[in-house]
C-alpha cells in the first residue's frame, strides 16, 4: 500500500488558513484514495488543535519528538538531523505543506507555497520570521513538484525565486461545507446575544496583523459611517498577530469605539453565523496567497469589498467589489456605497454563491492526488 507523510506542524501552532488547508486537505484525499495511507507528522507535544473533526480510516497522526530533527529545526545536545523515515517511519512521498521540507529526505517531496508575502514587503513580518520564511525557501529546489495556491503565487514563485514554471502545479483552495447561506435573521439573532448588542454589521475575519490593512478599513468605515448615517458596526474577527499596537490603539480612541470591536478569535461555529448575518464583508487586504476568508464569505451568501491585490481578484472574479488598499478615500466611497445600497449588496451575493462552487476541498485533493501521481511515476 502507498503511503503518503504530510508536514502536519500546522495543525498544532497558531497558522489559521495554514491549518485549515492542512486538514482539509488531509481529510479530502484520504477520502478520494481510499487504498493510499496518509498520515499527518507532527511533534510530540502539544496537542494538534484538532477540534471535534473525524478523521477518515486511512487518515492517522504520527507524532514524534525526533519532528524537529526531521524537518531542519535541531535541538540542543542531540544530533542535528535524522532522515524523514525515521522520525514518520517509511513512505513513498512527503508532502510539505507549510514550505519546509524534510532535512534527509529519502523520498520524493511536493511542498505547498501559500504566499511569499515576506519576501515581498519583509515590513509585513518580524525579522526571524522573514528570515525563517527566506531560509525554507531555499529549500524549494529540494521538491519534486512545488503546488501554488494561486496563479499569483505562482507568478511570485517565478519572479522573486526563479522556479521554473514547468515545476509548479496551481492547485486552488476549497471551501468547507458548513460556509452557506442560512437564515441570516436567526443568525443575526444568535449573534446580537453573544454580543450583547443590535444592530447591522460589516465584518472583517483574519489575523490582525500590518498586511492586513485593518487600520485603514478602521478609518475608512468610520468615515463611510459619517458621511451616510448608516447605524452599522465594524466587528474585527480573528486572533491578534505581530504589530497590532498602533491598531489597539486606533481602535480605542473615542471616536472608533463606539462602532468598532475587536472579537479575537472565534469559534467555528460563531464564524459561520457572523458571515449569513453580515451585511458585508470587507478584506482590503495589501496581499493575499489565496484569501480563504473571501471565499467563505462568498459561499455564506455574503457580499464581497476587497482588494484589488493579488490573488483576491482571482478567488472573487467579478463576483465583488474590488478596492486600490492604498486608498483610504476610495475604501471608504465603496464602503458608504454598499452599507446603503442592499439590492446591490444582494446581487453580489448572489455572485458570489456561483462563484464560490467553483472552489471545493474535493476538487483540490484530486488535482493534487494528481500532483501526487505524476512525482510518483517519475524516475527517481
Amino acid at each position: 500500500m502507498t503511503r503518503i507523510v504530510l508536514d502536519g506542524l500546522p495543525l498544532f501552532v497558531r497558522s489559521a488558513g495554514v491549518a485549515r488547508y492542512t486538514l482539509e486537505l488531509a481529510r479530502a484525499i484520504a477520502n478520494a484514495a481510499p487504498e493510499t495511507e496518509f498520515s499527518l507528522f507532527g511533534p510530540r507535544y502539544p496537542q494538534p488543535r484538532l477540534g471535534p473533526e473525524v478523521l477518515p480510516p486511512n487518515l492517522s497522526i504520527t507524532r514524534s519528538w525526533r519532528y524537529p530533527l526531521a524537518m531542519k529545526q535541531p535541538l540542543p545536545h542531540l544530533p542535528k538531523f535524522v532522515a524523514a523515515a525515521a522520525a514518520a517511519g517509511p513512505h513513498d512521498l512527503f508532502h510539505g505543506t507549510t514550505y519546509t521540507a524534510p532535512a534527509r529526505p529519502s523520498t520524493p517531496v511536493v511542498l505547498t507555497i501559500h504566499d511569499l508575502a515576506l519576501l515581498r514587503n519583509p515590513k509585513w513580518g518580524t525579522e526571524a520570521l522573514t528570515k525563517m520564511v527566506r531560509s525554507s525557501i531555499e529549500q524549494l529546489t529540494e521538491a519534486r513538484a512545488i503546488i501554488a495556491v494561486s496563479n499569483a503565487t505562482r507568478h511570485d514563485l517565478i519572479e522573486l525565486c526563479g522556479i521554473p514554471r514547468e515545476q509548479i502545479y496551481v492547485v486552488h483552495n476549497g471551501v468547507e461545507s458548513c460556509y452557506h447561506p442560512g437564515d441570516s435573521e436567526q443568525s443575526r439573532a444568535l449573534i446580537e446575544r453573544w454580543l450583547g448588542e443590535e444592530g447591522p454589521f460589516v465584518l472583517h475575519v483574519g489575523t490582525l496583523e500590518p498586511r492586513k490593512n485593518v487600520e485603514t478599513l478602521v478609518t475608512a468605515f468610520s468615515e463611510a459611517r459619517r458621511c451616510t448615517g448608516a447605524k452599522h458596526k465594524l466587528l474585527l474577527a480573528g486572533e491578534k498577530g505581530w504589530g497590532i499596537g498602533d491598531l489597539e490603539a486606533l481602535v480605542a480612541d473615542l471616536d472608533h469605539a463606539p462602532h468598532t470591536r475587536v472579537l479575537g478569535r472565534v469559534s467555528d461555529q460563531h464564524l459561520q453565523h457572523l458571515y449569513r448575518a453580515a451585511d458585508l464583508f470587507a478584506y482590503p487586504s495589501f496581499y493575499e496567497g489565496f484569501g480563504l476568508p473571501v471565499l467563505e464569505a462568498m459561499a455564506s451568501g455574503t457580499a464581497v469589498l476587497a482588494s484589488n491585490r493579488s490573488a483576491l481578484p482571482e478567488v472573487i472574479g467579478d463576483a465583488g467589489v474590488l478596492i486600490d488598499p492604498d486608498c483610504e478615500a476610495e475604501l471608504a466611497a465603496k464602503l458608504a456605497e454598499l452599507m446603503t445600497s442592499p439590492e446591490r449588496r444582494t446581487e453580489l451575493a448572489t455572485a458570489g454563491q456561483i462563484r464560490a462552487k467553483d472552489f471545493s476541498w474535493e476538487k483540490c485533493a484530486k488535482e493534487t492526488l494528481a500532483v501526487y501521481s505524476q512525482v510518483l511515476q517519475r524516475p527517481l
